[in-house]
Order: C-alpha cells, then sequence, then structure tokens
C-alpha cells in the first residue's frame, strides 16, 4: 500500500476514534447503564458510526485521488486499517474511562452482568466474578478484546469494499 494511502487510513481512523470517543462519552455522561452490554441505542450508535463514516471515508479517498479503477485490495485494505485504529483508539479510551475516570462502571458492569446471567448457577463466586470482570477491563483484557473486534473489521472492511464498486459504475 502507498503511503498516502496509509498515512489517509491513519488521519481517518483517528477522527473516528475520536468521534466513537465522543459517542461513548456522551452515553456515559447522559447514562452511564447505556455503557453496559446490551442491545440499545449506544450499541447502535456505535457500530452505525463504524459503518458509515468507512464508507465516507472510502467515497472521500476515491474522490481525493481520483480513483478511476476500482481495485478491492486498495478499499479493503484502507478500511481495515481505518476500522483498527478507530478501535484502538476507543478500547484505549475504555481501559482509562473504567479503571481511572470512573471506577464505579466496573462494578455497574459486575451487578449487571451477575444479575443477566445468573452467576451463581454458573459456579463462580461474587469475589471471583468481580476479579474476571476488573480482568476484563484491564490494559491486557482490553488489548485481547480489540484482537477479537478485529474479526468482525474485516467483515466490514468487505463490505464496504465490495459496495464501493457501486460507486464505480
Amino acid at each position: 500500500m502507498k503511503k498516502d494511502f496509509q498515512y489517509y487510513s491513519f488521519i481517518q481512523g483517528g477522527i473516528l476514534g475520536l468521534i466513537l470517543l465522543v459517542i461513548t462519552t456522551m452515553f456515559y455522561i447522559c447514562d452511564s447503564h447505556s455503557l453496559l452490554p446490551a442491545m440499545n441505542i449506544y450499541s447502535i450508535c456505535f457500530v452505525t458510526s463504524l459503518f458509515m463514516y468507512s464508507c465516507y471515508a472510502l467515497i472521500k479517498f476515491s474522490k481525493q485521488y481520483c480513483v478511476m479503477q476500482y481495485n478491492f485490495k486498495i478499499y479493503f485494505s484502507i478500511s481495515f486499517l481505518l476500522l483498527a485504529i478507530a478501535l484502538l483508539i476507543s478500547r484505549i479510551y475504555i481501559v482509562i474511562l473504567y479503571n481511572i475516570i470512573d471506577i464505579n462502571l466496573i462494578t455497574e458492569y459486575f451487578t449487571y452482568t451477575h444479575q443477566q446471567h445468573n452467576i451463581d448457577l454458573i459456579g463462580y463466586s461474587d469475589d471471583d466474578w468481580l476479579e474476571l470482570v476488573q480482568k476484563n477491563f484491564s490494559f491486557l483484557g482490553q488489548l485481547q478484546s480489540y484482537v477479537f473486534s478485529l474479526i468482525p473489521c474485516t467483515l466490514y472492511s468487505a463490505i464496504i469494499s465490495l459496495l464501493m464498486k457501486i460507486n464505480h459504475k
């Protein structure tokens, strides 16, 4: 991939990462319970932002660099790098939010998941479950989560890159 394309992906990924940071902060300020793992407005806004901004960035790229011929590899690479950088910024912010800004968020998460999954039936004690939740929001836990979030990024990038074929017709 050319250096210009990498630079473009990095900048656009940083911008998307900041957008995700603002979305997370807004939902945290309005209602911290919206950050809990459930299908809610926050999760829909988060995923929609990932998808829509990636499409916007690729359309902008094709116009900025006057791309006349459709090239799946270039679009996929730009989209994947953009999403990977944005999600990395988002994960780092989650570590800071849960471990530095508001430590009570871990307790909210613990209580919510404890009630949702009926942890006592699974065989975890409250202390074991709390320790597992705290590990999940550590830097290493979020890094592992980031690696697994790259799997759907591959699918998103492929879909977005294929959608760009429509733009070239």
